[in-house]
């Protein structure tokens, strides 16, 4: 059999391996209170994918474009990425970003892409999340230990604003703390931003006279 043609024939089968979940358009699939546990799966939904109470673990999630997911209140945890072409309601739910256990002990990579607004958002310890623009919003409350990060494709540092402050959105970290105000101080109130600059102390007059007048003396002994 040609090679060219067996790989054909192959790739779906290699790429339903790698999908744990597969939601078809005009599907439907419900969490409820239980746990799908997909820690080393891809999640797929073209469909309807609710989330209801309960909790979902994958690698890979990706809503394709006419799909939706329901989070509920429900625990959304992935390890890689998070890719949004359809719709995401995200509920009173929590999405985690975890650390592979193979990465545990150095840096784990998980790209964010399309339009979502989560409700809460929590990154793990050594955890690297890259956005692709400004349309990733944190509308609750976000977790972000020191030793994780967020940064945009250029690797700039960056941060997830709560929409309820300022009106979130993807701020760059001009200053490299870690907060995105780019004050430097890391509390995130861009204070240091709106300190006064410091004016220069007025010379008191005999002190400009006495260099006025001195000037020519100097010139001469220099002479």
């Amino acid at each position: 059999m040609n090679i060219c043609l067996l790989l054909v024939l192959l790739l779906p089968a290699m790429a339903s391996a790698q999908t744990g979940l597969y939601v078809p358009a005009g599907g439907s699939y419900d969490v409820g209170d239980g746990t799908l546990d997909l820690a080393n799966q891809n999640i797929y939904v073209a469909g309807d994918l609710l989330v209801g109470s309960g909790q979902l673990t994958a690698q890979d999630i990706l809503i394709a474009e006419g799909g939706k997911m329901v989070a509920g209140t429900g625990a959304i945890r992935l390890t890689r990425n998070w890719t949004n072409r359809g719709t995401f309601e995200a509920g009173s739910s929590t999405v985690y970003f975890d650390t592979e256990p193979s990465t545990v002990s150095t840096r784990s990579l998980a790209q964010v892409s399309g339009e979502t607004l989560f409700w809460n958002a929590t990154i793990a310890e050594n955890k690297t999340v890259m956005v692709s623009d400004c349309s990733i919003k944190v509308e609750n409350e976000k977790t972000q230990p020191n030793s994780s990060s967020v940064i945009v494709p250029d690797g700039s540092q960056a941060s997830i604003e709560l929409c309820t402050q300022g009106g979130g959105g993807l701020a760059e970290d001009d200053d490299g703390d870690g907060d995105g105000d780019g004050d430097g101080d890391g509390d995130g109130d861009g204070d240091d931003a709106a300190i006064e600059p410091v004016l220069p102390v007025p010379i008191p007059l005999w002190v400009l006279l006495l260099m006025i007048a001195g000037t020519p003396y100097l010139v001469w002994r220099k002479s």
